[in-house]
């Protein structure tokens, strides 16, 4: 019983990491693309070219 409990908890350990890791991914792609949203906005607005916010 004390192995499963022990096996539970660094399950748990290791869960709570790669939730971590994902959302640190997740909000590095993020913001990644909202920097490249911005990029693409402002070549559109040295061209002249017209688009939506």
């Amino acid at each position: 019983m004390l192995c499963q409990l022990k096996n539970a908890e660094e399950a748990h350990v290791l869960n709570s990491e790669l939730l971590n890791q994902r959302y640190e991914r997740s909000s590095t792609c993020v913001t990644a693309l909202k920097e490249l949203v911005r990029t693409l906005q402002d070549l559109l607005d040295t061209n002249g070219i017209p688009h939506t916010h």
